[in-house]
């Protein structure tokens, strides 16, 4: 976690080291980190990862701070599957990579699965006892 030395994780280019405190899930053909308070909640976060994806630290830091402050938090893989971009990677091809990502895909498959991810996560709650 964050630190006086280290007040925030996310310098640009600044891969934090860091385990995490949720868990991942499926629900359907999506992964998703997500992250439950200790208590009961009924308030939940929908953390939007960048282009560094949904299994970076800092992704999952940010999202277990919203935990820590009460929230459910749940950080889908909105690239579904494909390869997110790489700190290392040479930016020369960011453009090509980026072409590999379509928007209008994205939205359809999240449309579709969001409302499925709130179902499993608020009615019937298993994917939070896996």
């Amino acid at each position: 976690m964050a630190n006086e030395a280290k007040p925030c994780p996310c310098d640009i280019g600044d891969r934090f080291d860091y385990e995490g405190c949720g868990q991942e899930v499926q629900v359907e053909h999506i992964k998703a980190y997500v992250c439950k308070p200790s208590g009961k909640s009924d308030k939940a976060v929908i953390v939007i990862h960048d282009i560094f994806g949904w299994q970076l630290p800092n992704t999952r830091y940010m999202a277990d701070m919203l935990t820590a402050n009460g929230y459910i938090a749940i950080c889908p893989d909105f690239f579904v599957g494909q390869e997110a971009w790489k700190p290392s990677n040479d930016w020369a091809s960011f453009d090509d990579w980026r072409k590999t990502r379509d928007a209008s895909k994205i939205d359809k498959y999240i449309c579709y699965s969001l409302p499925n991810m709130w179902a499993c996560f608020f009615s019937r709650n298993f994917c939070l006892n896996k």
